[in-house]
């Protein structure tokens, strides 16, 4: 008996659907979840010096991008980490021989092994600045215009990222 060629095209493309659907997720997995830096009353009379939220654990490939909500100038700044180093806190860009030195530009990617940072006197009023995270690690976000602002950015091991989202992204 013949199969018929509609039946051999339709099961064509159900094998053709199928390996789509396999091979999609872990092309879309990547995320560029949301932060933001800095909050203050809108009588401007309490402020809040901090990274919202405090804590990111994110995939392989994922992004972050921060947002500066307000005129108070920060910098969303990873210092280069080694074993056994992690790199002295610079002085704030903007001032002689700030940053890393200097500033890196938005969309840049940390891995630990050179600093990154924002600008601190453009990014206010709404800015944003994103980071992509290619590799394992906990990372410790600072801010260079404010000693004790501080946040951590927990990079997941390879392999087989999760598609699972929190309600943050």
């Amino acid at each position: 008996m013949k199969t018929p060629r509609s039946t051999k095209l339709v099961t064509s493309c159900c094998w053709i659907f199928a390996l789509a659907v396999l091979i999609a997720p872990g092309a879309t997995c990547a995320a560029i979840w949301q932060a933001t830096v800095g909050a203050q009353r809108a009588s401007e009379g309490i402020q809040a010096l901090a990274f919202f939220p405090n804590g990111l654990w994110i995939h392989a490939g994922d992004s972050v991008t921060w947002t500066f909500p307000l005129p108070e100038i920060h910098t969303v700044t990873f210092l280069k980490q080694s074993p056994t180093f992690q790199q002295v806190r610079p002085r704030r860009p903007g001032v002689p021989g700030g940053g890393c030195p200097g500033t890196t530009p938005d969309g840049s990617s940390f891995d630990g092994s050179a600093c990154v940072t924002s600008a601190d006197d453009q990014l206010v009023n709404g800015g944003t600045y994103t980071v992509m995270f290619p590799t394992p690690g906990n990372f410790k976000l600072v801010c260079l215009a404010h000693n004790n602002m501080t946040s951590t950015t927990i990079r997941r091991r390879s392999g087989k990222p999760s598609c699972f989202r929190t309600a943050l992204n």
